[in-house]
């Protein structure tokens, strides 16, 4: 089957589905990066990007060569829609207890949610696979949004954990932020699947760090690979 993963940013369907990627367990798959306007300030993890790539424009292309590097082998194709992230249009990273991200978001969704709907009507992809926004990241929660209007319409939508974020969560955190989700299929990586998927994460240099791809794949190995979710 057909598939497309709805990656919030540039590294996400690296670290959420990278081990299914490297084993070639979803079948031709197409990745569509939603927000990829990128501030370096926030993103650069290594001290010789912040003093080298000052502008949004600069960092966003080194993002996007690190993604190519790290996918380009693995999926038919890769699309980038070019919208800003939350770096760049600012108002904090996470959604507030109040809902003021949300409402300032609200249009921005509905542009988002305009074009992707472009870009997939010139796919003809059998299943979509969109994050299941764990964390609260602003950018994560419009595709998780996106994701959840195109299951309640009918659609054949899976759903995948949000790393780093589900990884820090405890057993009954992590068992209450996918409460909304069945498991659909759970793909078994072992540890040479992980193996390529540390290796396609490193491509990410200036985006994670070492630590963060360590707990990635810890995650991974103690719950046996990815798993993807239906909305209930």
């Amino acid at each position: 089957m057909t598939g497309v993963i709805i990656s919030p940013h540039c590294d996400d369907a690296a670290l959420c589905l990278g081990g299914a990627l490297a084993a070639g367990a979803l079948g031709p798959v197409h990745v569509i990066n939603l927000f990829t306007r990128s501030d370096s300030r926030r993103y650069s993890r290594l001290r010789r990007f912040r003093r080298a790539v000052p502008d949004v424009a600069a960092i966003t292309e080194i993002r996007l060569h690190e993604d190519r590097r790290a996918l380009g082998d693995h999926v038919s194709s890769l699309i980038n829609l070019g919208f800003a992230d939350t770096g760049v249009r600012g108002g904090g990273q996470e959604d507030t207890p109040a809902g003021d991200n949300l409402t300032s978001d609200r249009a921005l969704a509905a542009e988002v949610a305009d074009a992707l709907g472009a870009a997939l009507a010139g796919l003809d992809a059998e299943r979509l696979f969109f994050p299941c926004g764990i964390g609260r990241h602003r950018d994560h929660v419009i595709a998780a949004d996106i994701g959840r209007d195109h299951a309640r319409s009918g659609g054949q939508v899976l759903f995948y954990a949000d790393r780093p974020y589900v990884c820090r969560l405890s057993r009954a955190d992590a068992a209450a932020a996918l409460a909304d989700f069945t498991v659909a299929e759970h793909i078994p990586l072992d540890a040479r699947d992980l193996s390529r998927k540390r290796a396609m994460l490193r491509q990410y240099r200036s985006q994670l760090s070492r630590q963060q791809i360590q707990q990635v794949i810890d995650y991974d190995a103690e719950n046996g690979g990815e798993t993807s979710y239906v909305l209930t």
